[in-house]
């Protein structure tokens, strides 16, 4: 393969007026002169002018390597495809000093690659094995002080730019674009505003971010990543698909320039080469006026108020993780907001139509999966090194080869002494005694190279002999593993792919246990619908009641259905695609059934879907939703429902809208009644959900509420110093003194998590926080539940109800700390 020499440029200017080529105007002139000098100089040393290859990094600075072009350098060093590197200077390469060392001394000779600095002087062949020369050393550390000085020359430029209410940032928020020839001024984009003005609108009539989201991407309405102005960067799925995350909405609810108002030093370096950071709100310089307005302020104000942050005050818990991906558009799978227990797919809760949308898996079912998948596949790694052991027989006659070229080379040694000690005495004469020792020689070196590929091949049997012995007893172990181990799974599973129709594909990653090569594993089913079906039937006996009658079991169903097919669709037995689910798929994390009806209808395998109700489907609140407004639009096929008379193609919205309205919550009402059932019957016991109310002064157990007995005693001082100065203050000067936690800090002690800095000391706004809190003078409102069901329970009167509400009005701390 003929390799090729590179010239390598480099230039960090930006491409404005003055520093553009006049002939290439596309690029920085510095680049040009950068070329002229080092093809002339190439041609001088004698390299091949049609060998030259150029890498250049217009406008990338050299305080990082992440450049396009110097990365696809050092990607034809390793294949090999370039053996010389020319360069300006060193600092053309870069202005890391440590950076550039360890490609110069270390990278480059390693894949026996040239590299000249012309004007360091430093040609790598003149100084093989050596490291750079102490000047160019040198040189190397003044370019990177010289990137540190103008980084900081930099900051101090932006900020007095920022100070005098210069607009100077590559950033434009979407609905704005910059005047041509004007970098410091923004319009609006009269394409992209309409939007924005939307989502402000519909945010304040009362719609959430969530249906927002749904609205803008069913509609296909650009987003701001598709927005020519946004240089953000996004996840390409979100892209390509043209769907809304609800941070991009959110984004633009929070974002005060739309009012008008140019807002800077949002961000800042935190240090040379180091990360952008957002600056504290209070440090933003606001210039209001500073361009024209999309939104008004009111509207700004108004939809900000709904936008309130919650505060976590659950105690912080550990969730395990798992490497579980969409087989679809292969976005991780996260927990859902209404039961963390259960995963979905981000892009699929978006855009339910779309097979993403019918995934959900229960943490339960996917440690089971993954625990069985790792379970079979320990087993078949453990035969694998059953098969891949060396007998013990092999490795000694390793060491019994050794041993006899051992003795052999010892055996010419000898016998090459013995040869010259002759020649010296004269038994022997010249001629004879060369060629002797030349044979004896030959046969040495012969015996000398056996011996060490002999040795060589015995270390590489007995570290496999280890290795496999090491790992033998943990695979054993993984065989046997019953509970859900998430460092063991990490180490095995690179990631497990779930598919709407129940397929499970499992990536196997072996390079860190075991030192294999990645594989792909499955556990499938077979979804396919077996030749041309043109209609789908769906049973289930999901909601059937145990005492119910026969007449509602699945196979009376499909009679009902297969009956209702052939007369209207002429169609026989064998040309109907059944589907069903039992009772059991109910607790299941994807109703394999169901799956594979609606999978069915979307890929085009059928031409109708038939239920007999949509009670049989048996879906949620969410996804009956999904089911009427998302999916059922989208299908090519139609869906009919024979007792609800209902045809998706032909059905108005009003009569989608009723069906949702009907069944809606036929299976929650379904799964009470079923609930009741095992409970008269005795199968299960009730839960009791008792939620008592944090109160400052208790701590709350599993088997109820017990009071603190120094925090109650306080308590009780601050109603008494309270009625005795009507003033607040004595109390929390009280407080203070005697070290009494503020409620902040004794919630902190019972385990509760706050995202806010701890405020120990009291104040008036804490001591009326206590005073006006209705638990002190009232028994708890679970009260006599508690004692009904023996649970503990302090929550009682400590506090005399006239003292309360002569407190309640003379003490009052301010209006609107009030109830």
């Amino acid at each position: 393969m003929e390799r090729s020499v590179a010239i390598y440029l480099r230039s960090s200017l930006e491409q404005n007026e003055e520093s553009r080529n006049i002939n290439n105007p596309d690029e920085s002139d510095t680049i040009a002169n950068q070329r002229k000098y080092l093809r002339e100089y190439a041609v001088s040393k004698g390299f091949d002018k049609n060998q030259l290859v150029e890498y250049v990094d217009d406008g990338h600075t050299g305080t990082n390597f992440s450049r396009p072009a110097f990365q696809q350098l050092l990607s034809d060093i390793e294949s090999g495809q370039v053996r010389t590197i020319i360069v300006k200077d060193f600092s053309r390469l870069g202005r890391d000093y440590i950076g550039v060392g360890e490609y110069v001394e270390q990278f480059f000779p390693l894949h026996s690659v040239r590299i000249i600095s012309v004007n360091d002087g430093w040609d790598s062949d003149e100084h093989v094995g050596e490291t750079m020369e102490l000047d160019a050393s040198f040189r190397t550390i003044i370019y990177e002080m010289y990137s540190r000085d103008l980084s900081n020359k930099l900051k101090s430029a932006n900020r007095a730019r920022n100070k005098k209410g210069i607009f100077s940032s590559g950033y434009v928020p979407c609905g704005y674009k910059k005047i041509p020839g004007d970098a410091h001024s923004i319009v609006i984009d009269e394409d992209y505003a309409p939007i924005v003005r939307r989502i402000f609108s519909l945010y304040n009539g009362g719609m959430t971010i969530g249906n927002i989201v749904k609205l803008l991407t069913d509609e296909g309405v650009p987003t701001p990543a598709m927005s020519k102005n946004d240089s953000h960067t996004y996840d390409n799925i979100v892209v390509d698909r043209g769907v809304w995350p609800a941070s991009a909405v959110r984004k633009i609810l929070r974002n005060e320039m739309y009012t008008g108002t140019l807002i800077l030093h949002r961000f800042e370096i935190n240090e040379f080469k180091g990360h952008c950071v957002q600056t504290d709100e209070s440090e933003w310089l606001r210039f209001p006026n500073n361009h024209e307005a999309i939104i008004s302020k009111e509207d700004f104000d108004k939809a900000n108020s709904r936008l309130t942050r919650r505060k976590c005050t659950k105690p912080s818990q550990v969730k395990k993780k798992y490497p579980v991906y969409c087989g679809h558009c292969g976005l991780k799978l996260r927990r859902t907001t209404r039961n963390e227990n259960t995963f979905i797919c981000c892009h699929g809760n978006k855009v339910p139509a779309d097979p993403c949308g019918q995934i959900e898996v229960r943490a339960e079912k996917m440690e089971e999966v993954l625990l069985k998948a790792v379970n079979q596949q320990a087993q078949v790694l453990l035969e694998e090194t059953k098969t891949k052991k060396v007998p013990t027989g092999g490795m000694k006659k390793l060491e019994r080869k050794i041993t006899e070229l051992s003795a052999e080379q010892q055996h010419c040694h000898d016998e090459r002494m013995s040869l010259y000690s002759r020649f010296k005495a004269g038994e022997l004469d010249r001629d004879v005694f060369l060629e002797r020792k030349t044979a004896v020689l030959n046969r040495e070196e012969e015996c000398m190279t056996d011996l060490e590929n002999a040795k060589t091949r015995l270390d590489e049997v007995r570290k496999t002999q280890e290795f496999y012995a090491v790992h033998e007893n943990r695979l054993r172990e993984y065989t046997l593993m019953t509970e859900y181990d998430e460092d063991v799974v990490k180490g095995l599973i690179a990631g497990a792919y779930f598919y709407n129709d129940g397929h499970i594909s499992i990536k196997w990653n072996f390079e860190s246990e075991f030192g294999s090569t990645e594989d792909e594993a499955s556990c499938e089913v077979d979804v396919e619908v077996d030749g041309e079906k043109m209609v789908a039937i769906y049973t289930s006996e999901l909601f059937v009641m145990p005492e119910s009658d026969a007449d509602n079991d699945r196979a009376g169903m499909e009679r009902m259905l297969t009956t209702y097919a052939k007369k209207q669709f002429g169609v026989s037995p064998d040309q109907l695609a059944v589907f069903s689910d039992s009772k059991e798929d109910d607790k299941l994390f994807y109703r394999e059934g169901y799956m594979k009806f609606i999978d069915a209808g979307r890929s085009g395998r059928v031409d109708t879907l038939l239920i007999r109700s949509f009670r049989d489907l048996y879906l949620s609140n969410q996804q009956m939703n999904n089911l009427m407004f998302w999916v059922l639009p989208k299908l090519d096929c139609r869906l009919i429902s024979v007792m609800d008379s209902f045809d998706s193609k032909t059905a108005t919205e009003q009569q989608y809208r009723e069906m949702f309205e009907k069944y809606r919550s036929v299976r929650r009402n379904d799964q009470m009644k079923y609930r009741k059932w095992e409970t008269d019957q005795g199968l299960r016991k009730p839960r009791v959900f008792i939620h008592c109310n944090r109160l400052f002064g208790y701590r709350i157990e599993e088997d109820g509420c017990y009071a603190v007995p120094e925090i109650i005693e306080a308590i009780k001082k601050i109603y008494a110093l309270c009625e005795e100065h009507h003033n607040l203050a004595p109390a929390y000067q009280w407080l203070n003194a005697e070290g009494i936690p503020t409620p902040k800090a004794f919630f902190i002690e019972q385990g509760y998590k706050y995202a806010v800095k701890l405020d120990p000391v009291w104040n008036l706004e804490k001591v009326w926080g206590v005073i006006k809190r209705k638990g002190y003078v009232e028994y708890c409102r679970h009260y006599e539940k508690c004692m009904e069901l023996g649970r503990h329970c302090d929550k009682k009167p400590i506090v005399d109800r006239e003292i309360f509400d002569d407190l309640y009005v003379n003490c009052r701390y301010r209006e609107r700390h009030c109830d």
